[in-house]
């Protein structure tokens, strides 16, 4: 469908047109009524029509290319914004590795580097929560075709996060660390006792299950991953901190843990890739 503006740009078009025709016309009758005696009197009489006529042909040269190079410097602008757009777009794709870079780079270099450094690393950002009240999980924008697949390490560049649940074409859903549902075989680095963390469903406290519970274990000492047979995880990926020890009414000890992790506002993630086999590696290698 025609619209309006396309209609009246027609229209003066075609009047720019008739001007010019009409102006040409003009030009050349005076031209042959010079000629004859009879005719430069008609033309004296027509003399101002004649410069009138001259004067809107001319204005109508100009509009016309006016008009033209109008359209032509529309065609431009809209080459230009999307090239802009494009550029803005590179430009944030730019940002957005510079910020995988430094993060990664952070957890790299930490204690956990050695272990990392064997694993194809896969950001990914989160674009759904779990709508249940009683899990902890996410949707995250990478997944099978991305090599994302079950019971791969997900971190962020402070520690364990959760691992990959399931996996489709282009997303993934994560079992988070803190869920009542998830159990981590963990190890205590100051003083190497093993144990089990245990989510509790909020985002700022784990529990942590030991037999023959050592009493070395200080608030601060930190938590990390046993890789151990029986566990999916890599080893020795930070975990959490000791943040307090407690007695129950039957005097036993109660350990809650502090996740590295900020479960309150997660949005770097990192999936390790390959991360799955482990368990199998290490069922084959006994």
């Amino acid at each position: 469908m025609v619209s309006k503006i396309q209609k009246r740009r027609r229209r003066i078009l075609l009047i720019i047109l008739l001007i010019i025709s009409l102006s040409a016309l003009l030009s050349n009758v005076s031209q042959t009524f010079y000629k004859i005696p009879a005719g430069r009197v008609i033309m004296s009489v027509c003399q101002p029509l004649v410069k009138g006529a001259g004067y809107v042909r001319r204005l109508a040269e100009r509009l016309t290319t006016a008009w033209f190079g109008s359209e032509r410097l529309t065609e431009d602008n809209v080459r230009l914004k999307h090239d802009l757009v494009a550029s803005r777009l590179q430009l944030n794709e730019t940002r957005n590795a510079l910020t995988t870079l430094e993060r990664t780079q952070h957890l790299v270099s930490s204690p956990a580097g050695h272990t990392i450094a064997r694993y194809s690393l896969l950001p990914a950002n989160i674009i759904g929560y779990s709508s249940n009240p009683w899990t902890r999980t996410i949707l995250v924008n990478r997944g099978a075709k991305d090599g994302v697949r079950p019971e791969q390490t997900v971190v962020n560049e402070k520690g364990v996060v959760g691992v990959v649940k399931e996996a489709s074409g282009d997303m993934a859903l994560v079992h988070l660390l803190i869920d009542i549902q998830s159990a981590l075989m963990v190890r205590v680095s100051e003083t190497g006792e093993l144990g089990i963390v245990e989510g509790t469903g909020k985002p700022d406290i784990l529990n942590l299950r030991t037999e023959g519970l050592s009493r070395r274990l200080r608030r601060n000492d930190h938590v990390v991953t046993a890789g151990l047979q029986q566990s999916l995880f890599p080893s020795d990926l930070p975990v959490g901190e000791v943040e307090s020890i407690e007695k129950d009414k039957y005097g036993r000890s109660k350990v809650y843990v502090r996740p590295t992790a900020d479960f309150m506002r997660l949005d770097f993630l990192l999936i390790l890739l390959g991360s799955e086999s482990m368990k199998e590696k290490r069922l084959e290698g006994d």
